[in-house]
């Protein structure tokens, strides 16, 4: 596809607009309209890199391609790519990740054109980076917890507050517990079906339990 043929005399324009507007319907159409934009991306980066090279023209650079808000690839993502007929969209994808590598290659090179013709190294931008950072890279992450609360201690939780909060305390009591103040001192007989062994587990005597019986519940 020529520039002649589109809508708008600007490549950069067109990708403001869906390919169902601009009239492409097959690869080769589609083709012309990413060959045009690679070529405006090297005038684009060549005029970035003439004169005097600073930060600004390297951010000027970046923001138009790569910007996440108004960037030629964002507006090709939202234009071009989600509403691409279904026998183009993997095509226009290919071409898409193609145009953003090359955008990021332009501006990595042209950073290391001014990182050079300045005469500072690598190291001595980064540093210069770090102490204008407002976020200080080097204070280790923030730990991740790990696990959750479970249910029912969470359940128990909850029905405990709302009993504090009428003026109730909350006592707990030991985990382990004599099969006298468990079922006898309940009044629940011996042939009670919680007393059964698939619903109780029985420990041996342990040294605090009560004298009123030789077996402990838990």
């Amino acid at each position: 596809m020529a520039t002649s043929d589109l809508p708008t005399s600007d490549i950069t324009e067109a990708v403001e607009r869906t390919l169902e507007e601009l009239g492409v319907r097959d690869a080769a159409a589609l083709e012309g309209l990413f060959t045009q934009l690679e070529r405006r991306l090297r005038d684009d980066a060549a005029q970035a890199a003439a004169g005097a090279v600073g930060p600004d023209r390297i951010e000027q650079l970046r923001v138009r391609w790569l910007g996440r808000k108004q960037g030629i690839v964002r507006s090709i993502t939202e234009n071009w790519l989600r509403s691409a007929p279904a026998d183009l969209k993997a095509e226009v994808g290919k071409r898409l990740n193609t145009l953003r590598e090359a955008a990021g290659q332009q501006v990595a090179q042209l950073g290391q054109t001014t990182e050079i013709s300045s005469g500072k190294s690598a190291g001595t931008l980064t540093e210069q980076r770090l102490d204008t950072e407002t976020v200080d890279i080097t204070l280790p992450g923030r730990r991740p917890a790990v696990g959750v609360e479970h249910p029912i201690r969470r359940v128990i939780q909850e029905i405990s507050d709302i009993f504090l909060s009428l003026g109730y305390s909350v006592e707990e009591g030991p985990d382990i517990e004599s099969t006298y103040y468990n079922f006898k001192a309940l009044n629940i007989p011996e042939d009670h079906p919680a007393r059964d062994d698939q619903d109780t587990f029985y420990i041996d005597q342990l040294s605090y339990a009560a004298s009123h019986d030789t077996s402990d519940h838990m």
